[in-house]
């Protein structure tokens, strides 16, 4: 699989004097108006929170390959705001290089806990045990971490790994 997550900028960065950004300002509500605009790519999209995740592996071949599909988005036909991405093997890993500010090349094991939303709740504890990214939470003892964190937190890192489906609405 194939993901690609999308995040509205909020506000115009970069630009030079005189230049006018479109914008989601005044919109009701821009991750929505991000969503509708990804539909053109693949029927896949689903909402997550700011986030818009895009599941495009079956799109592929439609766009000419994979390199073609990622043009497409990300020069052609602009979306009504500015944003930025991060792309994954699953969506969460997409999610979390785009939360971290990471790129593709960036391994799962080093992306930061606080990017992990399950993990969140349990970030300073799990620093304190020396656990600051997912190879390291990954790395401890299965049933240590469920009875001192619950299950949801392993069950999140199996989705992010891709051992368990995440499913979306």
């Amino acid at each position: 699989m194939h993901w690609i997550a999308l995040q509205a900028l909020p506000e115009p960065v970069g630009l030079a004097e005189g230049e006018v950004a479109n914008t989601l300002v005044g919109l009701p509500d821009p991750v929505a108006a991000l969503g509708w605009w990804a539909l053109q790519y693949t029927p896949k999209v689903a909402l997550l929170g700011d986030v818009v995740l895009l599941e495009v592996s079956a799109s592929e071949r439609l766009w000419g390959g994979r390199a073609a599909l990622l043009r497409h988005i990300y020069t052609s036909n602009k979306p009504v705001a500015l944003v930025k991405y991060a792309r994954g093997t699953t969506s969460l890993i997409a999610i979390g290089r785009l939360l971290a500010g990471q790129s593709v090349h960036t391994e799962p094991d080093q992306l930061p806990l606080a990017v992990l939303l399950a993990a969140r709740p349990h970030v300073d504890t799990l620093a304190r045990l020396g656990c600051s990214c997912w190879g390291q939470l990954r790395a401890l003892p299965r049933g240590g971490v469920t009875r001192r964190f619950g299950a949801d937190l392993l069950d999140a890192l199996d989705q992010a790994y891709g051992d368990k489906p995440n499913v979306y609405p």
